[in-house]
């Protein structure tokens, strides 16, 4: 009698969670039919009353949870990771690490008076030990674009037949290697290749992280859990710029240091990847699909009770039992999921959904301006400016525009009532304003003018960062959640960030004039803001308005497919 009342109340709690889920709006008639008959008292009970999809699987199968996780434990420990991830991207461009090198400054007109006299190749960074020039300083910050394009969209589609969350620890664990190898890479070519390395362990996490945290995030504050998770972007760029200065001008110790204590802050998040019990994602292959059936009949203690236990499985369970049962079936006749042809089928899939398009060609000037700024920000105004502390004044303006424009941009989506469409309002109008800004921050007559306009209009830049990343989230199925931001993550790479820093550089070597180039990778921003306009125009058209929306038809089927059967005899299966 225990058991068969554990077992009823199990079901109930998991008809109940079916029945609150925001992407499972009730519109076709057999959802209608049988949440109707379902009983809303409860703590599961509610349709807001669920604050988070991944509350919802737990009620599905409280085992498939380790013993250290909450939600907020979860965000807290990712932004770290992404801290980490983007410290990496800041010392790599801080004077402090970076440094300068003889062939970057002889054919400028006016040599920067912050620029030291002794030519020691210790003190001169990595440009100075290995002699670069603008070009090749350049390629530093894009070398893991190699990396990354190989396994970004292998992760995502990796994550449909193995744990999301082990596939994050393998690639944490390739991270902490390619840090270590910029440590002791002894030329140049060497260098490269360990930041290459260091593109393929960051695929896992920015494809992977950000649907944990969408499943994760209370209902209503999807937003800012995604932005707080994104304001770690420029923070961290900004500790990355303060941390080069430090390791090297402060502590005086070698470049090297700086990479490999970044290796060691790393491990601990390694470990945990490894050795915690993996958790559950919607769309990957999680404890739901493969060990919530064991898990139940073992639990029960009667080998006889086995139907029973199928029975009380309910709707979640069933539909993902479905789904690694055939998985596994097709994986043996080499035909599963992790085929070319799947990938193809999603991947159009994707191409065919316009705002997602369109949301990605916006990304990609976006993240270009924000490369040339994350790359070359303290340099140009250092040079431009004669800002001798650039480190150190544009990271401190960097990290505060960029967690009060980030935060701000994420709480005024969730006061605006979320969804796809005001999100790339949002972010379009917030950008192509920021743009303008930016351009004359570096046309300002003083330096104190110039850091307040840079304030300003960088403000107004990541007020995109939170909302534009929810968006990209909301603009796909919730099954291709990381294949999409694999998606976006690469192709904003190959047409942002990597190219900007060795083009921008090859212009600033033609022009002498860091106002001036800086200018034309500001005005970046306005396209990127149009291309955003007009992606919530076609969400709107397309019928695309709120989270993880679909066109209607597109929702019945998928909606139809969760239930047992297909839907067709729903009733029975109670």
């Amino acid at each position: 009698r225990p058991r068969e009342s554990q077992r009823k109340a199990s079901k109930q709690a998991r008809e109940r969670a079916f029945c609150s889920g925001e992407h499972y709006a009730k519109d076709s008639a057999q959802v209608q039919s049988r949440c109707q008959s379902t009983p809303s008292s409860g703590h599961v009970a509610t349709r807001h009353g669920m604050s988070s999809d991944a509350e919802m699987l737990a009620a599905t199968d409280s085992a498939a949870w380790p013993r250290w996780y909450t939600p907020r434990r979860l965000l807290a420990i990712f932004c770290c990771i992404n801290c980490l991830n983007y410290l990496d991207r800041g010392a790599i461009a801080s004077t402090g690490v970076l440094g300068h090198s003889p062939r970057q400054s002889k054919d400028d007109d006016d040599p920067p008076a912050c620029d030291s006299d002794d030519g020691d190749a210790d003190s001169s960074g990595v440009a100075g030990a290995f002699d670069l020039d603008n070009l090749e300083a350049g390629l530093l910050s894009s070398a893991f674009l190699v990396g990354l394009l190989a396994s970004s969209l292998a992760f995502a589609h990796l994550a449909k037949r193995y744990n999301a969350f082990r596939l994050i620890g393998v690639g944490l664990l390739l991270w902490v290697l390619a840090v270590v190898g910029c440590a002791v890479a002894p030329n140049y070519g060497l260098f490269l290749a360990a930041r290459m390395l260091l593109g393929a362990g960051e695929a896992s996490f920015v494809s992977l992280a950000a649907p944990f945290i969408d499943d994760a995030a209370p209902a209503t504050q999807r937003a800012k859990w995604l932005a707080l998770f994104y304001v770690f972007l420029p923070t961290g760029y900004a500790l990355g710029y303060a941390y080069g200065g430090l390791v090297v001008d402060v502590f005086g110790l070698h470049w090297r240091w700086a990479f490999g204590l970044e290796a060691v802050l790393m491990v601990p998040f390694v470990v945990l990847g490894f050795t915690s019990k993996p958790l559950p994602l919607r769309g990957s292959k999680n404890h739901l699909a493969d060990g919530s059936t064991s898990n139940n009949k073992s639990s029960s203690g009667d080998g006889g009770s086995d139907g029973e236990d199928a029975d009380a499985d309910g709707v979640l369970q069933a539909a993902a039992a479905k789904t690694g049962k055939r998985g596994a079936a097709e994986r043996r006749s080499g035909r599963g999921s992790g085929s070319l042809a799947e990938l193809g089928a999603d991947l159009a899939q994707l191409a065919a959904r316009r705002p997602f398009m369109l949301l990605l060609l916006g990304q990609a000037c976006y993240t270009f301006a924000i490369g040339t700024y994350g790359y070359w920000g303290p340099t140009g105004a250092r040079d431009a400016f004669e800002l001798c502390s650039a480190d150190l004044i544009i990271g401190a303006i960097t990290a505060v525009a960029g967690i009060v424009g980030t935060g701000l941009g994420g709480v005024a989506l969730d006061r605006m009532g979320g969804g796809l469409v005001r999100a790339l309002w949002l972010c379009g109008v917030t950008s192509a304003a920021g743009g303008v800004v930016c351009i004359v921050a570096f046309h300002m007559p003083s330096k104190g003018a110039f850091c307040a306009v840079l304030f300003a209009g960088e403000l107004l830049v990541f007020a995109s960062q939170g909302p534009i990343n929810a968006a990209t989230l909301w603009s796909v199925p919730v099954g291709l959640r990381g294949l999409g931001m694999a998606v976006v993550t690469s192709c904003l790479h190959v047409f942002g960030d990597v190219p900007a820093p060795p083009i921008m550089g090859r212009i600033q070597d033609g022009v002498h004039n860091w106002k001036t180039t800086m200018s034309i990778a500001s005005l970046l921003y306005i396209p990127a803001g149009i291309l955003w306009a007009l992606g919530a125009i076609a969400a709107r058209a397309g019928g695309y308005t709120g989270m993880h929306e679909q066109p209607a038809q597109q929702q019945a089927q998928e909606r139809e497919a969760l239930l047992p059967n297909g839907g067709n005899g729903a009733d029975d299966q109670d």
